[in-house]
């Protein structure tokens, strides 16, 4: 389940699935036109393992990523990316599982 990480403003536009571990979740805040994403254990709790989450413009293999990585017990992130009228690409691991997406152009 989303925790709201991402702060007010920011509506849930996709979620992937992290394997059986967790999710990783996409937000946009229509004011800003700023995209979020956060990733979140199924199981919060210690021991704290290696999570990640990672944002950035679907624009070809250069393309900088927005990335929080670390050892962490509930959650990495949130990291934002100001991506208005453009398409996104996030990414997201837990523990040795990955995750990606892409989309939302707009």
């Amino acid at each position: 389940m989303y925790n709201g990480a991402c702060g007010s403003g920011y509506q849930v536009i996709d979620s992937t699935p992290v394997g059986d571990v967790g999710t990783v979740f996409v937000t946009w805040n229509e004011s800003t036109g700023k995209n979020c994403a956060v990733t979140i254990r199924n199981t919060p709790g210690n021991p704290p393992v290696w999570m990640a989450v990672s944002l950035a413009i679907d624009a070809g293999r250069d393309a900088p990523y927005v990335v929080d990585s670390g050892n962490y017990t509930s959650y990495a992130g949130p990291v934002y990316l100001d991506a208005r009228g453009q398409c996104i690409l996030w990414n997201a691991a837990i523990a040795g599982v990955g995750a990606n997406g892409r989309g939302h152009c707009g």
